[in-house]
């Protein structure tokens, strides 16, 4: 309506919202516009490109206060049947009662404070009350990140940011042709992390020699020359480098 540049980047867009005519149209009126996982660039006619966190990543994940060889776990509950959940759930057990075995200590994270709290309510047996780091903290002193460490989760930004670190982990997929196409765009630029779907349960981390920090340089650089074609420093013309 007012002429300005129409942007949007790092698109998550699946499962698509229409036929296939009226996805592929949606975005014609824009100047610039990308997905971050293939399946929503085919089905929405856009190039491929990587989630805005990109853009942060170096600067959030930096080996932190967080124990540099522990075991983080954060288990949604929303998205999801009540079976599923238990599968994840019990899944997660086993592998934090065998980790906790070796003397790793093991954390609960919580990313959206009621969603994440029935799995910690089930693993407290498991997880020392200290452990459990909630939302408020996590917001105010960030995630605690270490390239040793083992990750347990359903959240696909946990998965990007905890790789990027260095992490290895497994990644739990709800709803067939949403969280698993999101944990698939990460797998697929090299987190090495495990995908556990409905199909295809994943019992062990899998011996993956590297991760996103193995690639974090070109992925961020990446990100960083889309940012500065769209937004150039003053004086120079939107879409230079």
């Amino acid at each position: 309506l007012t002429g300005a540049r129409l942007y949007a980047t790092g698109q998550g867009l699946m499962p698509p919202a229409g036929t296939a005519s009226e996805t592929a149209a949606l975005f014609a009126g824009f100047d610039h516009a990308r997905a971050r996982d293939r399946e929503s660039a085919e089905a929405y006619a856009l190039d491929l490109g990587l989630d805005d966190a990109f853009l942060g990543l170096r600067e959030h994940t930096e080996p932190s206060r967080g124990d540099d060889d522990g075991v983080y776990v954060c288990l949604q509950s929303d998205l999801t049947d009540d079976a599923r959940f238990a599968r994840i759930v019990a899944s997660a057990r086993e592998l934090v009662q065998a980790e906790a075995a070796r003397g790793r200590a093991v954390h609960y994270l919580e990313a959206i404070p009621g969603i994440d709290r029935p799995a910690w309510e089930q693993l407290s047996d498991l997880i020392p009350a200290e452990n459990f780091l909630p939302f408020a903290r996590v917001w105010e002193e960030g995630l605690p990140l270490g390239p040793e460490q083992l990750w347990l989760t359903t959240r696909f930004h946990f998965h990007l940011l905890a790789s990027a670190a260095g992490a290895r982990g497994i990644a739990y997929a709800f709803n067939q042709g949403y969280y698993d196409i999101k944990h698939s765009s990460l797998i697929a630029l090299g987190s090495g992390w495990g995908l556990d779907t409905p199909g295809s349960p994943v019992d062990a981390v899998p011996p993956a020699p590297a991760t996103l920090r193995t690639v974090l340089d070109e992925l961020t650089g990446q990100k960083r020359a889309e940012a500065l074609a769209l937004y150039p420093p003053s004086g120079q013309p939107s879409g230079s480098t």
